[in-house]
């Protein structure tokens, strides 16, 4: 036997020795050359106007040969190229993109590869940058003096003066007109904003990330017709065929503030007749009260900064939101199962880090979505996420991995309590787990020392 295990021994090292010669051969001789791959994109993602370019730099790893490959994956009006396509060894190389004037505003991804790797850039378009040239006309403002009258005494004393009374008047006609239209322009058009102008803002740099649950929406991006998914109730429209308009609604199927109370609300879409006569009611996704997709509504008023809040007023008619013009063919929209949330836990991103994104309106049974009630196990510090914050619209997104999601501009959930505590609370829970752990070892070592013990206990000889 002992014969037999040197010799698997003097064969298992001369199998080991012939793979290291192998492996020698094989890097020496060449005959498998090494693997190129893009390690990366240096800035991985840049905001331009239309008809403006921006640059980055991508950086290629050693290779005995590599050869770039940029593909704008069918932006429109998007253009990529590189300076130097191929090269050997670890080398860098400069990336150009640029967009054209017609470019739609949105987010774009351009990818470089080399066949074995790839790299994204991320590319945000805004509407093109005015002209040089234009010049903003300022109302040219003119103080009329009253001018001063002299009264000469003539040269009878029954000559009368009259110039007092009349030089006094146009100095309190002027100081009136001016005040009253200084006050007038302080809000225009009531506050209301349409949709096309809270696109022209952008994608903000972070934003609170409503993760989706419904998987099937990841595939509604890029966002060019309405989108459903089979198992969620939500209907996604591409805010840049839409806009927001206001129609009368009973007062019944609105609701006052229940508390705690909301925040206010700018006023969305089209200004509306009477506006400041109306009363607005802001559909609401409750998934504070339960788990089910229900709509509540919240009844404002504009105030004089342009704001939709609470008011005790009752105003003589009642609007609630809709997307025009409306959907056709109307979206058939899912049904959730029971107990199937419409959101998993939101987080805080950077939308560097996106893959896709597009301006989305939000529809639950036929109204845009105004705000979340959120649900009181996501620890946001608030009790009411408004979708369109920030003077934006929300954004229908992709992260590179995971479900899609509803990113909307608010700092909510950036503080760290709720997290900190369940931290807490996994580090007091594990204690027991460890003290568990600790005498199941012990345990386990007494066991071995007692049983070597026996097994080198001598037996008795024989007589």
């Amino acid at each position: 036997m002992g014969g037999v295990r040197r010799a698997g021994r003097r064969g298992g090292l001369l199998t080991a020795l012939a793979v290291a010669v192998a492996i020698a051969g094989t890097t020496l001789g060449g005959s498998a050359p090494a693997r190129a791959a893009v390690t990366g994109i240096t800035p991985g993602s840049a905001t331009i106007p239309a008809g403006t370019s921006t640059s980055a730099t991508v950086k290629v790893s050693r290779a005995s040969l590599s050869c770039l490959r940029v593909d704008t994956n069918d932006a429109p009006g998007v253009s990529a190229s590189v300076q130097q396509s191929c090269n050997t060894d670890t080398w860098t190389t400069r990336l150009s993109v640029s967009a054209r004037a017609d470019t739609p505003p949105g987010t774009y991804t351009v990818t470089v590869d080399d066949g074995e790797g790839s790299a994204a850039f991320l590319l945000r378009v805004e509407d093109a940058a005015p002209p040089a040239s234009t010049t903003s006309t300022v109302p040219r403002t003119t103080t009329t003096k009253p001018r001063a009258t002299t009264t000469t005494p003539a040269a009878t004393p029954t000559t009368t003066t009259t110039g007092g009374p009349t030089t006094t008047t146009p100095t309190t006609t002027t100081t009136t007109t001016t005040t009253t239209t200084a006050a007038a322009a302080t809000i225009p058009n009531d506050g209301f904003v349409s949709v096309p102008e809270l696109i022209k803002k952008g994608l903000p740099k972070t934003g609170l990330f409503l993760p989706l649950a419904a998987y099937a929406y990841r595939t509604c991006l890029p966002l060019t017709a309405p989108c459903t998914a089979t198992d969620a109730p939500l209907v996604l429209l591409p805010a840049r065929a839409y806009d927001v308009t206001w129609t009368a609604t009973t007062p019944a199927a609105a609701t006052t503030d229940k508390p705690p109370p909301a925040p206010p609300f700018a006023p969305v879409g089209q200004r509306p007749d009477g506006a400041r006569t109306n009363a607005y009611a802001l559909p609401l996704l409750d998934l504070a009260t339960g788990r089910t997709a229900t709509v509540t509504t919240l009844v404002r008023a504009l105030d004089p900064r342009g704001n939709l809040v609470a008011t005790p007023t009752n105003q003589p008619k009642t609007l609630q939101p809709a997307a025009t013009p409306p959907p056709k063919p109307s979206p058939e929209p899912g049904t959730a199962p029971d107990g199937f949330s419409i959101f998993d836990r939101p987080r805080v991103i950077e939308t560097a880090s996106l893959t896709e994104a597009s301006p989305v309106l939000v529809l639950l049974d036929g109204r845009v979505l105004y705000a979340v009630k959120a649900d009181p196990s996501w620890g946001l510090g608030a009790d009411v996420v408004p979708l369109f914050a920030d003077g934006r619209v929300p954004y229908l997104v992709r992260p590179a991995q995971g479900p899609a999601g509803i990113l909307v501009a608010t700092s909510l959930g950036t503080g760290p309590p709720t997290a900190v505590v369940h931290a807490e609370v996994r580090r007091r829970n594990t204690m027991p787990w460890v003290v568990a752990a600790i005498a199941l070892a012990g345990t386990g070592l007494a066991f071995t020392i007692v049983r070597r013990r026996r097994r080198h206990v001598p037996r008795d000889l024989p007589a």
